[in-house]
């Protein structure tokens, strides 16, 4: 439904689609940004599996970073939020 809605407006991702599938990408998808001090361990997931949960502007900005040169990262969509359940994980072989 949030494709449809989305898309609505000048076909946007259909767009995006097609830019991105000749371009190595990485597409960080932070959970709600907060501006407090980083607080709990990262958690990675796979493209369209959270819906909710926050992260601290900092941490989401050192993930898009090492992101940006890590082969794991290459064309996938990880969205992440902190988490005070999981273990801390490293931001190089990314879990996604």
């Amino acid at each position: 439904m949030g494709f449809l809605v989305t898309n609505a407006y000048g076909q946007v991702l259909d767009k995006k689609i097609v830019a991105t599938s000749r371009l190595d990408y990485t597409i960080v998808r932070p959970g709600g940004l907060t501006a407090k001090p980083p607080k709990g361990q990262l958690k990675v997931n796979k493209e369209n599996t959270l819906n909710s949960g926050e992260i601290s502007r900092d941490l989401a900005a050192d993930m898009c970073v090492a992101a940006n040169s890590d082969q794991w990262a290459s064309n996938k969509v990880p969205e992440i939020i902190k988490d005070n359940m999981t273990k801390p994980k490293a931001f190089n072989k990314l879990n996604i």
